[in-house]
């Protein structure tokens, strides 16, 4: 059986929630309005002292630069998936949130010709598209 090099990378870490970490989203909105306001506004503010959507995307992409096409497993939190898969489907940003990513999700990826591509089932795409119906204009 062939060994796996397991390896750490701090690229792949969930979004930096600064001094939102821990808080309800009722605690957040009363505390920092105005990036609720952002929010509603479709503009990717970074949370306070924190991380925004695109700061993460970056950092994925940068990680996925260094794959090279090799074959690996890839573990990861909510909002990093969010981001692969928002910007390999060409969402904009304000829509990624809504992106359904279950516990344990997996999401498969090809990658060919020096790019990545997402290899998602019909059930997945399908959930994708139900919670985005009539947001897309």
């Amino acid at each position: 059986m062939p060994s796996a090099k397991i390896t750490s990378d701090a690229r792949l870490s969930e979004i930096g929630y600064g001094q939102a970490d821990g808080l309800t989203f009722h605690e957040f909105a009363a505390k920092y309005p105005q990036i609720v306001e952002q929010w509603n506004q479709g503009e990717d503010p970074p949370f306070p002292g924190g991380e925004s959507m695109a700061q993460v995307s970056r950092r994925l992409e940068n990680f996925l630069a260094t794959l090279s096409g090799r074959s690996c497993l890839i573990v990861t939190h909510n909002v990093v998936l969010r981001c692969l898969l928002g910007q390999r489907l060409g969402l904009p940003i304000c829509f990624w949130h809504l992106i359904p990513v279950d516990h344990l999700e997996e999401i498969r990826t090809t990658y060919l010709n020096g790019r990545i591509y997402l290899d998602l089932t019909p059930l997945f795409l399908k959930k994708i598209r139900q919670q985005l119906v009539g947001k897309l204009k």
